[in-house]
Parts: C-alpha cells; sequence; structure tokens
C-alpha cells in the first residue's frame, strides 16, 4: 500500500496540498529501459523484472510496418544490446514483448 498527495503551486507562490490517499498497485506490470534515444550504433534494452514470462522479445518496426529485426532476450538475461549499424537514419517503432504480449512500445530514433 502507498499513499500520495498532490501539491499545488499557485502562481502566487502559494502552495497547498490535496488530502493523503491510500493506493493499492496490482497485476503484473513489466517494464523496461531502452536508451540510448537517439542511437547510432546500438540500442539497448534493459528488463527491470520478468517476472514469469518465459520468452521476452524485442521487435523493431520501420514507419511503413516492417519489421527489420526481431531479438529473444536469453532467460539468464536481463539486458539486450541491439546492433543497428546496417540500419538506415530515421524513426523506429521498439516493440516488447512478454510471452508474445505487448508491454511496451515506443518509437527510437537512429542517427
Amino acid at each position: 500500500m502507498n499513499q500520495y498527495r498532490v501539491r499545488f503551486d499557485g502562481a502566487d507562490q502559494s502552495v497547498a496540498w490535496s488530502n493523503t490517499v491510500d493506493v493499492m498497485v496490482t497485476g503484473n506490470y513489466h517494464f523496461a529501459l531502452v536508451w540510448p534515444n537517439p542511437f547510432t550504433e546500438e540500442l539497448n534494452v534493459e528488463i527491470l523484472d520478468r517476472y514469469t514470462a518465459s520468452q521476452v522479445s524485442c521487435e523493431l518496426f520501420s514507419t511503413d510496418g516492417r519489421k527489420v529485426m526481431q531479438m529473444i532476450i536469453p532467460e539468464d538475461k536481463l539486458t539486450l544490446n541491439i546492433p543497428t549499424v546496417g540500419l538506415v537514419q530515421g524513426v523506429y517503432f521498439l516493440v516488447i514483448k512478454f510471452d508474445g504480449k505487448v508491454q511496451r512500445a515506443e518509437s527510437v530514433l537512429k542517427r
């Protein structure tokens, strides 16, 4: 259980706080870090927790929807270094899946 409240900063430099509320976060949330963005020769993906996923995959799509790369993160690893030397400069979409279900999708820029 976490407790949260909101701080309001007024234009007149005044400060006010909301009531404190209890929040319980439930469910299987799969988080990953992606860096650097923009990238040049390599894109890194770090899975913060695999939870119960037996397979974690990363797919890279061009803006026209073509899958240009797909890689599986081995079960004994949490970090994947994606070589991108052969890709042309531009915007791509990285999709991270846990057991075939999309957990994160974001745009990345190749320079």
